[in-house]
């Protein structure tokens, strides 16, 4: 199993000597498809604080999950080579330490979601402990994360044109770097949806 940038994406406007910078990436020599019946059998809860049409895994969790969810967290050190490979210098203005510090230091916990239909979340910035998150649809989904103009996101609301959305596609997914200038929400989703979602943090 690998990640593999396929492209990245850099916003315009710079807020704070931020800009938004989007890698697209995805799942590489791994068949997502070996997931889907213990996807769709398994035991999920509800209770998350972004809503009561998240879940997340409930126990036990299958031992197939568990193996691919700890096989995934094990490319951390892989996704920071090739995240500063392709962009260090839109890292660098918020996360300047060295590369080797933060495969050191980092950690990649990753959680597998069940969202339902009319699922969203507004608009909103993560918390400053987390330098990239990074979403995978684990099946072919009918919309990805929209991402909004830094300047005017508070206001904005889950229906506002995105300055870039990302793709539902099986396997594809994205990574951003968590600055003042990555407003993001999501929505329209109008069948069950499933992502491995991973921050890698402090």
């Amino acid at each position: 199993m690998r990640i593999n940038v396929d492209k990245v994406y850099v916003g315009e406007e710079i807020l704070f000597g931020n800009q938004l910078v989007i890698w697209e990436v995805s799942l590489q020599d791994f068949d997502l498809t070996s997931l889907h019946h213990e996807l769709q059998t398994m035991s999920w809860i509800g209770n998350q604080p972004q809503g009561e049409l998240r879940l997340s895994m409930g126990y036990p969790i299958p031992d197939q999950i568990h193996s691919f969810k700890n096989e995934f967290e094990s490319l951390k050190d892989d996704i920071l080579d090739q995240l500063f490979i392709t962009g260090s210098e839109y890292i660098k203005p918020i996360w300047y330490r060295s590369l080797e510090y933060y495969k050191n230091n980092a950690k990649m916990p990753s959680n597998i979601y069940k969202d339902l239909p009319g699922f969203s979340m507004h608009p909103h910035i993560d918390n400053g402990h987390t330098m990239f998150q990074l979403l995978i649809n684990l099946t072919e989904n009918v919309t990805g994360t929209s991402f909004h103009n830094p300047s005017t996101f508070k206001t904005a609301t889950c229906t506002s044109e995105p300055v870039y959305k990302a793709t539902g596609e099986q396997g594809k997914g994205i990574i951003f770097v968590n600055t003042p200038n990555s407003a993001h929400s999501i929505t329209d989703i109008t069948k069950d949806r499933y992502v491995i979602y991973s921050s890698i943090k402090f």
